[in-house]
């Protein structure tokens, strides 16, 4: 994924909070924190309405609960994850000072997909049950943990079949990691 791409992507995420599940601070913290990728190669692969918009090749590890990469452009940078149910987690996202939460579900083969939750689609019954409010932003500002993770849960009973996911994210062979482009002039002799 080259500057612009990721440009693209992080704005698409910053338009995307309106919508979204949002916190002023932390619900998940590196006690609770869990490694939901080991330490490897993997593939991540961006969506735009069910098309491939962006492809992402590189390692990943976790440093204080969170997963980072060595590689330019990694979209899961700095989420942490927390599960809410069976291969079902929470990740939080840090966005310009906020907090951004997205849904993780996990496959018996190591990837897994990641989606935008709208909190505009949680029913009004269940919103007020999460003691959710909506904001005009279609935001809904999250207050807990167990008010996220009930949220969430009753998010993917009332969506899962409309449910697109936003990135998947496959483990790969290193030796499959593409080899980078040489950067510069070759040297004269």
């Amino acid at each position: 994924m080259n500057i612009f791409a990721k440009l693209v992507f992080i704005t698409s995420l910053s338009l995307a909070l309106s919508g979204c599940f949002v916190s002023d601070d932390p619900l998940i913290d590196i006690s609770d924190a869990e490694q939901v990728f080991p330490p490897g190669a993997y593939r991540a692969v961006e969506y735009d309405d069910g098309n491939v918009e962006e492809e992402w090749f590189g390692t990943v590890h976790y440093v204080d609960g969170m997963i980072r990469s060595d590689v330019e452009d990694f979209p899961f940078e700095d989420m942490m994850f927390r599960r809410i149910a069976r291969r079902t987690y929470a990740a939080q996202s840090p966005e310009n000072g906020d907090f951004m939460y997205l849904i993780l579900i996990t496959n018996r083969d190591g990837s897994a997909n990641m989606y935008l939750p709208m909190c505009e689609n949680l029913s009004s019954r269940a919103r007020n049950r999460h003691d959710l409010v909506l904001d005009d932003n279609e935001t809904c500002e999250v207050g807990s943990w167990n008010d996220l993770r009930g949220a969430f849960r009753d998010y993917i009973d009332e969506e899962e079949a409309s449910m697109m996911p936003h990135i998947s994210f496959h483990p790969i062979d290193e030796d499959d990691l593409p080899v980078p482009e040489p950067v510069g002039k070759p040297l004269k002799n």
